[in-house]
């Protein structure tokens, strides 16, 4: 159904992995642990580009940058607590204008870390959800934009509206947020060995409740690796992904509220849905280093795409994004 197939771009930029600081060991491998003070602050440069696939053509439909900050507020014996805040807003993940950024309280992430960095909760879920409720009326406008006039006017504004507060209000969301700010802590608590490659089986999740399993692998670079920092490159690559029980989950309700009553009956949606087939190839890439002394990350650069051959033709998304440590040199100026 070309209306669902239309939202697959949303499901490519929601797909969120599922646990794999620092100090080299004279075994040749490599820990990668936090060492953090109360009061240490870090800022970090966020950019990202979204991309349309069409056959070997990709068109920039997206791109946004901000700067977020990360300060340790307090330690204990087995945990951290950081302070996540954004200076422009969260936009890139929130993916709205500067003007519909304005309308929405500012609001922080305080997450519990372990005493290795690995992190353990969202301590402030209640504010977070009250001030994204504020977002409502801004994401629906993101959302019809990226529609042709045609599927704009089979849209039910109201049904979207209810769909949308319905998925803010869900701790999945809030949680999918923070672990897209937090991802650059995914190896903290590892200890890795710089001449093996590793796997594990990679659940990858939207806002339904199935998941895309897929195998992951990852190994140290070790001759980027030193004593000062560590680079890790990992890659999950599948040939043939069958993205229909995910967009079932995940889009299904979307569609549904979005398009019923209109120019579709929710009966042509569930029938088509059930028939639903897509068959799709999956590429994800990232690179990352750590520093080994304080365990910061200092660089992720991450790389996916998502493609549907039918007919001859390929269809599809790349995301591009990259996270990058601001130094004090660079806050100056």
């Amino acid at each position: 159904m070309k209306k669902l197939y239309a939202l697959l771009p949303i499901l490519a930029a929601l797909l969120v992995p599922g646990k794999a600081s620092a100090q080299m060991m004279p075994d040749s491998t490599v820990q990668i642990v936090a060492y953090w003070n109360v009061g240490d602050r870090v800022d970090y440069l966020i950019s990202q580009e979204s991309y349309d696939i069409n056959d070997e053509d990709e068109t920039m439909t997206a791109s946004s940058s901000e700067t977020v900050r990360f300060e340790v507020l307090a330690a204990t014996d087995s945990t951290y607590t950081l302070d996540i805040s954004s200076l422009d807003g969260f936009s890139t993940h929130l993916s709205l204008s500067e003007k519909d950024l304005s309308s929405i309280p500012e609001f922080s992430l305080r997450v519990r870390m372990s005493q290795l960095g690995e992190f353990l909760a969202l301590e402030n879920l209640d504010e977070i959800l009250a001030a994204l409720d504020k977002a409502v009326p801004a994401l629906r406008k993101a959302t019809l934009s990226g529609m042709t006039p045609e599927e704009q006017k089979a849209v039910d504004k109201k049904g979207l509206d209810a769909y949308l507060r319905q998925m803010i209000a869900s701790e999945q969301f809030v949680d999918k947020i923070a672990e897209l700010y937090l991802t650059p802590f995914f190896y903290h608590g590892s200890r890795l060995d710089t001449t093996m490659t590793y796997s594990f089986d990679n659940a990858f999740t939207a806002l339904g409740d199935e998941s895309l399993e897929m195998v992951t692998y990852f190994k140290v670079d070790p001759e980027l690796t030193d004593d000062y920092s560590v680079v890790i490159r990992q890659e999950t690559v599948a040939e043939d992904v069958n993205l229909a029980p995910l967009v079932r989950s995940s889009l299904g309700p979307i569609a549904e509220n979005m398009f019923k009553g209109a120019a579709i009956s929710r009966e042509e949606l569930k029938e088509g849905l059930q028939d639903l087939q897509i068959q799709a190839a999956f590429e994800e890439y990232t690179v990352e280093e750590i520093q080994l002394e304080t365990g910061w990350p200092l660089a992720w650069v991450f790389d996916r795409y998502v493609t549907v051959s039918e007919d001859g033709k390929t269809q599809g998304k790349h995301i591009f994004k990259q996270i990058k440590l601001v130094t004090e040199e660079e806050t100056e100026e």
